[in-house]
């Protein structure tokens, strides 16, 4: 019954949340430039993560930050839930992040991630897709900012082996690439 609670207490901030900051980074924030409005964005996501340790008691440790390159990078990151794309967006910042672009349709959580200037690339088409990803890549890392890659293209469960979008291979020839393990 209290996991219950937790759960609906947790979802109701979430989607109070998410409508709060769209709206009002689209009507105050979206005549900024990317650096004003993603600063504005990137609360919510700060909001997601003390939201979740407070009402759900999630407590993050992160090892090895300083490891992270200087200068802009590009990152890659296993998609097994929601919570990665919140916290490594955060984290990571400034970045952007690669996605499927038919989230950027959804009521509210697209708009304002619309914000953030992700990088929307259309998984039916994958040689588009590469290449905007790319073009877009090159231009946010030639402006210091980061790319963040889910490079399984979809979520997988934790643990379970996955195989990789075949552009993977191809991000050695970003500006600066290098792989960090």
């Amino acid at each position: 019954m209290l996991l219950t609670l937790r759960m609906v207490l947790f979802y109701l901030g979430y989607l109070l949340s998410i409508v709060w900051f769209s709206t009002t980074g689209i009507v105050f924030f979206s005549f900024f430039p990317y650096r004003i409005r993603s600063r504005y964005i990137l609360l919510w996501n700060r909001f997601i993560i003390f939201w979740a340790a407070l009402i759900c008691g999630v407590r993050v440790k992160v090892i090895g930050a300083e490891n992270l390159p200087k200068g802009p990078y590009v990152a890659l990151s296993k998609h097994q839930s929601q919570w990665e794309t919140y916290f490594l967006q955060y984290f990571l910042s400034p970045v952007s992040i690669v996605l499927k672009r038919e989230l950027l349709n959804l009521p509210f959580f697209g708009w304002g991630l619309r914000l953030a200037n992700p990088i929307a690339i259309d998984r039916g088409n994958p040689k588009q897709a590469l290449k905007q990803t790319l073009d877009k890549g090159c231009k946010h890392l030639a402006n210091n900012i980061s790319v963040l890659i889910f490079p399984e293209g979809t979520r997988t469960k934790p643990g379970q082996d996955s195989k990789y979008a075949p552009a993977v291979p191809i991000l050695q020839w970003l500006p600066g690439y290098r792989l960090y393990r």
